[in-house]
């Protein structure tokens, strides 16, 4: 993966007397990206968005001049939304550019607390960026999540009425529930057999 801190920097004692970017010897710097992209007019009145996979540490990020996002966690992805900009343009002559400011030193207080970890950290985009395009209407990111609602007694039989079966790890056997959506539609079913599950 990319490292925008070690590309080109030299450890240095005299920069880094004592230690920084992780109490390393390689001095921080903050990094500019910029990538210019067009979108085809088809896909106006669609949701479009940038899935950042990782950038190490404080990000900020612009869409055609216009400050758009930032995010303060070097270690989660974070999504931006791109059409929800008055500036976003569309068409075979339209142009965007997305500019992403990273600060791997955390701003003022990194310089002084050399980071958040006493390893290298590294720094920049050291993981891919997606350019995201789908209906306006969708689910959103994180939005769908399905759980089953087992429970055992203290003789491990369930206490809830399943009646798929699955494989217990420790051996025998266990009814799971399947999956539901909200209007109870089965997601899921387990060996042939459905079991009803309440929609959260």
């Amino acid at each position: 993966p990319h490292d925008g801190i070690i590309g080109g920097s030299v450890p240095s004692r005299v920069a880094c007397p004592h230690g920084c970017s992780g109490h390393s010897y390689i001095a921080r710097k903050v990094l500019w990206y910029r990538k210019a992209f067009r979108l085809p007019d088809a896909w106006r009145g669609s949701a479009v968005w940038l899935d950042f996979d990782g950038a190490f540490r404080r990000s900020t990020v612009w869409l055609n001049g216009e400050r758009v996002s930032s995010h303060d966690c070097g270690y989660t992805p974070f999504r931006v939304r791109l059409d929800n900009s008055s500036l976003i343009a569309y068409g075979p002559g339209a142009r965007n550019v997305v500019a992403v400011f990273v600060d791997p030193d955390n701003g003022a207080e990194g310089g002084v607390d050399h980071g958040s970890g006493w390893w290298y950290e590294g720094g920049g985009l050291y993981r891919h960026v997606w350019l995201v395009r789908t209906h306006h209407l969708h689910v959103q990111q994180d939005g769908l999540f399905a759980y089953s609602n087992v429970s055992f007694d203290k003789k491990d039989q369930q206490t809830d009425g399943g009646k798929a079966h699955g494989q217990a790890a420790g051996g025998g056997s266990w009814p799971a529930p399947a999956w539901q959506g909200a209007a109870g539609a089965a997601l899921y079913r387990g060996a042939g057999r459905t079991a009803p599950v309440a929609a959260a």
